[in-house]
């Protein structure tokens, strides 16, 4: 037998080897950084929509903040027996509210630390203007609330934004 007769077809051979052996490393790496994309994006999308339920919720938080903002700079008319209140209103649709309790428990599941304490101060200040109205307001309308009640209560709303601002800001770094 000839050495060309059998070296050529060997050769080939060895070739063909070859080439299917660079596709099948070429694929595995394909699925690779396929699977590391999809990881990477995967990741991304859960960034992207913990960034969208804390907006949700500071909204939901924050609008507890403005509507009590709106009752202390109006004018209070009103029977405080019967709870009927002729004060005027802000201009728009009146808010549409999440209880604050609702609200409380989703701050503990995913708002940072700092928002967790600005809100539990935000309920406190809350809660104490509330016992002002029912232990010492006279019903009067000029009747003012006293500082020792509206410092921490303003004090409180001011630090609640702050506090939902920098979290938000600071969305790209992991908790």
């Amino acid at each position: 037998m000839d050495l060309t007769t059998w070296v050529a077809p060997v050769i080939t051979g060895l070739v063909a080897l070859a080439g299917i052996g660079a596709t099948l490393a070429t694929a595995a790496k394909g699925r690779a950084q396929a699977a590391q994309l999809a990881a990477d994006r995967h990741q991304t999308e859960r960034a992207e929509d913990r960034r969208r339920e804390r907006i949700t919720l500071f909204v939901d938080a924050l609008a507890h903040v403005r509507h009590l903002e709106r009752k202390l700079n109006r004018f209070w008319v009103g029977d405080s027996y019967n709870g009927y209140d002729a004060s005027p209103k802000p201009a728009g649709p009146p808010m549409s509210l999440t209880p604050l309790d609702e609200v409380g428990i989703r701050i503990e599941l995913i708002a940072p630390d700092a928002v967790q304490r600005a809100w539990v101060k935000f309920v406190e200040a809350t809660e104490s203007l509330g016992w002002w109205f029912e232990t010492d307001w006279n019903g009067e309308a000029d009747a003012k609330v006293p500082a020792s009640v509206a410092k921490p209560l303003y004090a409180s709303m001011r630090e609640l934004r702050t506090a939902c601002r920098h979290a938000l800001q600071g969305d790209s770094a992991p908790d």
